[in-house]
């Protein structure tokens, strides 16, 4: 077990600043596709995956203005999913988190496999798996290195948890 050993007899005391969690900001931008309405987010981590992800949106016509160091307001009313620039998306592996809501909204969506993790294989299977599961048909074109999703129009879907 760690410790840290303070020597010195003086007290510690003041204040930090909690900052946003990057793996709590890249769903949340990604989830913003889902609307029209604006998005405001405060506290976003000021580092290169969330300016990325911003990018990819912007890419296809995401309005963004920053309303302070932290805070951001998005506006997806105008997206237009054939504009995503796939370039950005091979940058970094939250590029993933784009499938469901863009799904979601345009029903059908081509995506070049994400790229970015440096830290050994991390398939996408388990993603893959899931869309298909809830119905979505899903190709893969080796030759683009891109994945085709389309939702099929539907009543619904249920998910339930295996044991």
């Amino acid at each position: 077990m760690s410790s840290f050993v303070i020597k010195g007899g003086k007290l510690l005391e003041g204040e930090i600043s909690v900052r946003g969690s990057k793996n709590a900001a890249l769903p949340i931008i990604a989830a913003s596709i889902l609307t029209g309405e604006p998005v405001y987010l405060d506290n976003l981590p000021l580092i290169g995956d969330v300016f990325t992800m911003l990018k990819i949106l912007q890419s296809m016509g995401s309005e963004q203005k920053w309303l302070g160091e932290r805070r951001l307001v998005i506006k997806n009313n105008n997206l237009d999913p054939s504009k995503l620039d796939q370039r950005l998306v091979k940058k970094i592996r939250a590029s993933v988190l784009l499938i469901g809501p863009m799904l979601a909204r345009f029903k059908k969506i081509k995506l070049t496999n994400p790229g970015g993790c440096h830290i050994g294989s991390r398939p996408l299977d388990t993603h893959i798996d899931a869309f298909k599961d809830i119905g979505a048909k899903v190709d893969f074109d080796e030759k683009e290195n891109s994945y085709y999703f389309e939702l099929p129009k539907a009543s619904g879907f249920s998910v339930a948890l295996k044991e």
